[in-house]
């Protein structure tokens, strides 16, 4: 099973896979998870719950996305483990790091970028798509 959104939709996508492990409809290990753009979604007693019980689950994060990084940290939410940073424009073939991000969050991923460059663009653009349209097309074509 493979559950996947964006932005909140990520949220919704963390959510449904604890609540389907939870309720065991699916096993665990079978479960595959994928985010884009997700917000912090719990404390750090659920992302921890997380780790443990949903071994498959990434959060794909684009350079300069401002949503990845609400609500903000010092508020006592924490992000769930594994985030999967491109620091560049996420074309073809782009390179991308595997974060170190099982206790903290990886000061080398999103987390090291300044405040003032986060912008709404890249939260709205993954692997050079505009996210919304690529949806309204039935998630086909190469909407940019």
């Amino acid at each position: 099973l493979q559950i996947t959104g964006h932005s909140l939709g990520g949220s919704m996508a963390s959510i449904a896979a604890a609540m389907i492990v939870k309720e065991q409809l699916w096993q665990a290990d079978k479960i595959r998870v994928v985010t884009f753009g997700e917000p912090r979604t719990g404390n750090g007693e659920y992302s921890a719950t997380m780790a443990a019980n949903i071994p498959n689950m990434h959060r794909v994060v684009h350079l300069n996305d401002v949503v990845v990084h609400k609500p903000w940290a010092m508020w006592g939410y924490k992000h769930t483990q594994q985030e999967i940073y491109y620091d560049n424009d996420m074309s073809d073939f782009s390179a991308f790091v595997a974060c170190n991000d099982s206790e903290e969050e990886d000061l080398n991923c999103s987390d090291r970028d300044s405040f003032l460059k986060r912008n709404v663009g890249d939260h709205i653009t993954y692997y050079g798509l505009v996210v919304s349209a690529y949806g309204m097309q039935g998630c086909t074509g190469t909407t940019k």
